[in-house]
């Protein structure tokens, strides 16, 4: 369940402008744990206003799981979304999307990453180090272990 700052900005048709509207105070938790061992979720709090002034919420996930076709890729990029009135999830669901990142768009992701609180060169390259493995360890737990071990839970 690990959280992250999330900047930057959205473009939703129908409610900001062409351009998009800047995120205000955005979250991302990373591989929230689900009701099975062998599955996570990504989870996106992302509010903004819309162009009408309003205050909106673009709530998004992302289903980490072996769907049966080692899918890593595609449950890694895909992020289904709610936009909701308000900026708590619990406000009214105005509209339901889902979203593709491609190649390009996951690299410039990467590159736009920040770690803050490190104060030498080599704390951030520690803590990339660390992002890195817990990323790459629980997709090793999630779809990797249980082909590896059936009938084991990861852990």
């Amino acid at each position: 369940d690990h959280t992250a700052l999330a900047s930057g900005g959205v473009s939703v048709p129908g409610f900001t402008p062409e351009k998009g509207a800047p995120v205000t105070a955005g979250v991302f938790n990373l591989f929230v744990e689900t009701q099975s061992e062998n599955a996570r979720k990504m989870l996106y709090a992302l509010p903004f206003y819309g162009e009408d002034g309003q205050p909106y919420l673009l709530d998004g996930w992302k289903d980490i799981r072996d769907h049966g076709h080692l899918d890593v890729w595609e449950s890694t990029t895909t992020l289904y979304t709610t936009v909701r009135r308000g900026h708590s999830r619990s406000g009214e669901a105005l509209a339901l999307g889902t979203l593709h990142i491609d190649l390009a768009g996951v690299l410039h992701l990467l590159s736009t990453l920040k770690i803050t609180g490190a104060t030498s060169k080599a704390q951030r390259k520690l803590a990339v180090a660390r992002i890195g493995s817990a990323f790459f360890g629980t997709l090793w737990n999630v779809y990797i272990r249980p082909r590896l071990h059936p009938g084991h839970a990861a852990h």
